[in-house]
């Protein structure tokens, strides 16, 4: 590799690295957002959010937050609500009985 594209990897690296905590520290922050089951990967300064919070209203913000973040060039939102998630197993079928 010629050294002046490692020296952009390199740049680059730290930029993703910056954004990483730029990042977890707004998520932090926030008051309305349990942030601790939240995965944040960057790459190229796209983020990927990963992993659960506990309503449709926190995966959102979650989402926004990432989003206002320094350098921030696309956010993938893979997070998962326990709440949403706990509904769609407990709701039933129109027409199905209860067990």
């Amino acid at each position: 590799m010629p050294p002046e594209d490692a020296s952009e990897d390199k740049a680059h690296t730290s930029t993703d690295r910056e954004i990483e905590k730029d990042v977890v520290r707004r998520l932090d922050e926030d008051q309305g957002i349990d942030a601790s089951e939240i995965t944040i990967e960057v790459a190229d300064a796209k983020v990927k959010l990963t992993g659960t919070v506990s309503s449709k209203d926190e995966l959102e913000r979650a989402g926004t937050i990432a989003c206002t973040a320094s350098g921030v060039r696309h956010v993938e939102n893979a997070i998962q609500s326990t709440s949403s998630a706990y509904h769609r197993w407990t709701n039933k079928m129109p027409g199905e009985q209860e067990l």
